[in-house]
């Protein structure tokens, strides 16, 4: 009686620490299958915001490549710019070459020398170069100015008679040739011709174009002659109006009753064209080299969003990582917490 008891005892307290022990891991297993469920549900935002960080990343890339071609097309205007000018300033100094082929040594050297010195001395206000760089003449009377103004064409104009005497000086001292320098401020207002108001004639200062500063220099040359269709008008128009008188061609008759003139090839009056063209180059200079510097301005500022789009994208990738990081965390977890309640 005694021992059976005693074993029933023993079954007894064994039943109820297996109860006690499945009570446990039951708990523990609804822990466990809890713990998963919530791991679970952050598992699922993580996602989530893995899903909206490569969108995001997608939005920067795009982005990154309209900048990086916006980029790339100022830089290519750029060059573009660039070569225009450099391509203009050939053409200029093209053009300056064969005009200054048309003077003699003297003049060519002596000419160039003020030019130098007046930009060395910072005189370009007062010293404003040859009248011919600044005439505009159409075809048709080109030959007619030329033939008539000569060597005059290159003529220094100056503002004031001090500068012009200071240039005349340098040019004397150092031995650089000849020179003509005309001080605008001691020319006189031009005094009133009398034209012929007949059909093919026209005074040579309507048909020349040039700054109002430098009229009076064009006046002094060319203010007592007149253009005519032919030399029979030339001849009458001299004789009758007292003024020098030239044809389209260079055919001319002076006021005193003196005629110049014989067969010209139209080829060798290339002075004004010449002239017009390093004109036009330097203007083709100016206008390329003024898109230059708002380029400068557009390319830096295509360069610092490129830089702050490149930034946002790696601080995306690093989030990127460390959620992608963090979801593979969560998924061990979740497979461990699945386990241990299973």
């Amino acid at each position: 009686m005694k021992r059976g008891a005693a074993r029933l005892e023993e079954g007894t307290k064994k039943m109820a620490l297996c109860a006690e022990k499945l009570a446990k891991s039951e708990e523990r297993g609804a822990a466990a299958a809890a713990g998963a469920q919530a791991k679970r549900q952050q598992l699922v935002q993580v996602e989530r915001r893995l899903g909206e960080l490569g969108k995001e990343m997608r939005t920067l890339g795009e982005g990154l490549d309209q900048s990086s071609e916006q980029h790339r097309l100022l830089h290519q205007h750029r060059s573009r710019f660039m070569k225009e000018a450099e391509l203009s300033r050939q053409e200029a100094h093209a053009s300056q070459g064969k005009l200054e082929s048309t003077l003699p040594r003297a003049s060519r050297q002596a000419i160039s020398a003020v030019s130098r010195w007046a930009e060395e001395r910072g005189l370009q206000d007062r010293i404003r170069g040859t009248l011919l760089s600044h005439l505009e003449v159409t075809a048709t009377f080109r030959a007619a100015v030329e033939s008539f103004a000569g060597m005059s064409l290159f003529n220094i104009l100056a503002l004031d008679d001090e500068v012009a005497s200071e240039a005349v000086k340098y040019v004397r001292t150092k031995r650089l040739g000849a020179v003509v320098v005309t001080p605008l401020n001691q020319l006189r207002q031009p005094s009133h011709v009398k034209y012929p108001q007949m059909e093919g004639v026209k005074p040579l200062v309507e048909v020349i174009k040039c700054p109002e500063w430098a009229q009076p220099a064009v006046h002094q040359i060319f203010g007592r002659g007149v253009v005519c269709r032919n030399m029979e008008l030339c001849e009458q128009v001299a004789r009758s109006h007292g003024v020098d008188a030239i044809t389209l061609d260079g055919d001319r008759v002076s006021r005193r009753g003196v005629v110049t003139g014989g067969y010209q090839d139209p080829g060798r009056f290339v002075r004004i064209p010449l002239a017009e063209a390093v004109r036009a180059a330097h203007v083709k200079v100016r206008e390329a080299e003024s898109q230059l510097p708002a380029l400068e301005a557009q390319i830096s500022q295509a360069a610092e969003r490129l830089d702050a789009l490149h930034a946002e994208r790696r601080t995306h990738q690093e989030a990127r990582d460390g959620v992608r990081s963090g979801m593979q965390g969560l998924t061990e977890e979740v497979q461990s917490l699945e386990e241990s309640g299973s």
